[in-house]
């Protein structure tokens, strides 16, 4: 799915960009993505399916977490919080989501194995159809 991402981090970049100064509010922490902006982050890309057990709101703040168990954090720093999703917790997310997803929306794909390229291609592709035009925006266009 590496080559899946690398396509698409353009828009990657500028998801993470904008989500994370999204819930910024107060907190003053720019850098990272609150769970609240990760879940207005899924609802906005239409990952949460309330009707499926795989990709509803609880599926999805429980990957939120796990991302952020001692046991993947790399580090615990001021930057690296425990409440947050840094750049490479996001893109772990997006792969698990991109796998939930592609089971619970294409036929034949609940069980047995899947080809994850295909499923992170057509997952950061919905991201791209439904994300708020300024949310995919890149915010150094102006530098050109």
């Amino acid at each position: 799915p590496v080559g899946a991402l690398f396509k698409f981090h353009n828009m990657l970049y500028a998801v993470y960009t904008y989500y994370s100064v999204l819930g910024a509010a107060g907190s003053g922490d720019v850098f990272s993505i609150s769970r609240n902006s990760f879940d207005r982050l899924m609802r906005d890309c239409g990952f949460v399916l309330e009707k499926n057990a795989d990709c509803d709101a609880g599926t999805m703040g429980t990957l939120f977490t796990a991302v952020n168990s001692d046991s993947l954090r790399q580090t615990s720093t001021e930057y690296n919080l425990k409440t947050t999703l840094a750049r490479w917790q996001l893109l772990w997310i997006i792969v698990h989501v991109a796998e939930k997803y592609y089971r619970a929306t294409v036929p034949n794909a609940a069980t047995g194995p899947i080809d994850m390229v295909n499923a992170v291609t057509a997952a950061c592709e919905q991201m791209e159809r439904n994300l708020p035009r300024e949310a995919k925006q890149d915010p150094n266009d102006f530098r050109l």
